[in-house]
């Protein structure tokens, strides 16, 4: 849940109305953000409400599934940290070039500084990182020169939703990964 007018807060029900999950500042802002492993299909209800009573405001409440290879660890110190597949099937695109990519999203501030890395000890990864409009504004293949990790630096230039894309070097990578944003 993202907001600049109110101190967010989400709650997450399970389909026997039964409180799952409840976040207050989980970005490390006043925004909030739940991310778990729903234990049943059903119909799950969220709930954006407000930390402060009385509180009023615009907001914008996003809900995203996940690949199901996808492992959520979300340390407090990082905007996004995550396992996953690279593999072809459901939450895996293909690039102009026949590479697969997945792609996660974070919000950032301007003037922020974020370090973006990608592991793997299967394939050779690829970094690419995009501002909502597409454009591009880093990628990286190898952080140092023997390694075959990608990890980027940057001072992101606006107040927005950056895309981060989980990328092999060559056509056919594929295999375990972990994506780390802080």
């Amino acid at each position: 849940m993202l907001s600049r007018e109110v101190d967010a807060y989400l709650i997450l029900l399970a389909p026997d109305g039964r409180e799952l999950a409840q976040d207050d500042d989980g970005t490390g802002s006043t925004d909030a953000r739940i991310v778990l492993t729903l234990p049943t299909s059903g119909t799950y209800t969220v709930i954006a409400n407000s930390y402060q009573g009385g509180e009023t405001g615009r907001y914008a409440v996003r809900v995203q599934s996940l690949n199901r290879s996808a492992v959520p660890t979300a340390p407090s110190n990082a905007l996004v940290r995550q396992e996953g597949v690279l593999a072809p099937g459901a939450g895996t695109a293909t690039l102009p070039d026949g590479s697969l990519y997945q792609e996660y999203t974070f919000q950032g501030r301007a003037g922020q500084s974020v370090l973006v890395t990608l592991e793997s000890p299967d394939f050779d990864t690829y970094l690419i990182v995009l501002d909502s409009q597409g454009r591009k504004l880093a990628e990286n293949d190898d952080a140092q020169g023997n390694t075959t990790n990608s990890q980027l630096s940057l001072r992101l230039p606006n107040n927005d939703t950056y895309r981060v894309l989980v990328n092999a070097y060559d056509r056919g990578g594929r295999g375990r990964y972990r994506l780390t944003i802080r």
